[in-house]
């Protein structure tokens, strides 16, 4: 998969948002791990990102999906190492 431009999310949340919600686990996860690295990196923006997905179970199982997927791939790189 190509890896995409990222918008600035320095100060949008909707630009964040967008960012976030558009996350799939299908997706390469340097493209994963690069985009929630900079939504991380805005930690306000994040914190209300995040917010906004109470009551959105959909929403939130999404973003969980990718947490895993990029846990995983990190921890088979870790273990490659060795």
């Amino acid at each position: 998969m190509q890896t995409r431009a990222l918008p600035s999310l320095i100060g949008d949340r909707d630009a964040l948002a967008i960012q976030l919600d558009g996350l799939s686990a299908d997706q390469s996860p340097e493209d994963l791990s690069r985009i929630l690295g900079a939504a991380f990196a805005e930690r306000e923006l994040y914190d209300l990102y995040l917010s906004s997905l109470v009551g959105n179970e959909k929403r939130a199982k999404a973003l969980l999906e990718v947490f895993d997927k990029v846990r995983l791939e990190s921890l088979c790189h870790s273990v490659k190492r060795f």
